[in-house]
C-alpha cells in the first residue's frame, strides 16, 4: 500500500471518528462556520480530497484490473468534496477561535496567502525529499556508529 494511500485512509478515518464523536459547537449558520467554509474553498480542501480519492481509486484499479471501469466511475459519482468539508468543519471549529478563523481567512485571501497556497505543493514535495535525504544521512551515521561500537559487524 502506498504511503499516500495509507495517509489518506488514516486521514479519512480520523475525520470520520471526529465527525461521529462531536457536533459543531457553533450553529451551521454562524459567521464562524461560514468563514471556515470560505477557508476550505480558498485552500481547495474539498478539491484536494477528490484528487487524493482519485489517486486512491487508480491504485484500486491497478490492484483489481478485472473490475469493470464503470464501477469506478459510478463510485466516484458518489464522492462529494462537500462531504469532506463538512467533516473538517468541526475540527476547525474546535481548534480555532472566531478571531483565529478571521485571521486565517484574511491571510488566505491576501496575495501572500494565495502564493502560499499556490507554492505549497512544491514546497511540501521538496521538503519531503529533503527529509528523506536527511533521514538517509542520519541512518548512515547510526549504522557507522553501531559498527564502530561493535554492535554491528561490518559487512
Amino acid at each position: 500500500m502506498s504511503k499516500s494511500l495509507l495517509c489518506f485512509i488514516l486521514l479519512l478515518s480520523s475525520f470520520s471518528i471526529y465527525a461521529q464523536s462531536s457536533t459543531v459547537a457553533a450553529t451551521p449558520e454562524s459567521p464562524k462556520i461560514k468563514n471556515i467554509r470560505k477557508i476550505m474553498a480558498l485552500t481547495g480542501s474539498g478539491k484536494l480530497g477528490i484528487q487524493v480519492m482519485q489517486n486512491m481509486i487508480n491504485t484500486f484499479k491497478t490492484g483489481y484490473p478485472n473490475v469493470d471501469p464503470s464501477f469506478w466511475d459510478d463510485f466516484m459519482k458518489e464522492v462529494s468534496p462537500e462531504d469532506l468539508v463538512n467533516m473538517v468543519i468541526p475540527v476547525y471549529d474546535r481548534n480555532f477561535t472566531d478571531e483565529e478563523i478571521d485571521g486565517m481567512l484574511a491571510f488566505y485571501s491576501s496575495p501572500v496567502g494565495q502564493k502560499v497556497l499556490a507554492k505549497l505543493p512544491v514546497v511540501l514535495q521538496e521538503s519531503m525529499e529533503a527529509g528523506q535525504s536527511w533521514g538517509a544521512e542520519i541512518s548512515k551515521k547510526i549504522i557507522q556508529r553501531l559498527q564502530q561500537k561493535g554492535y554491528i559487524k561490518e559487512g
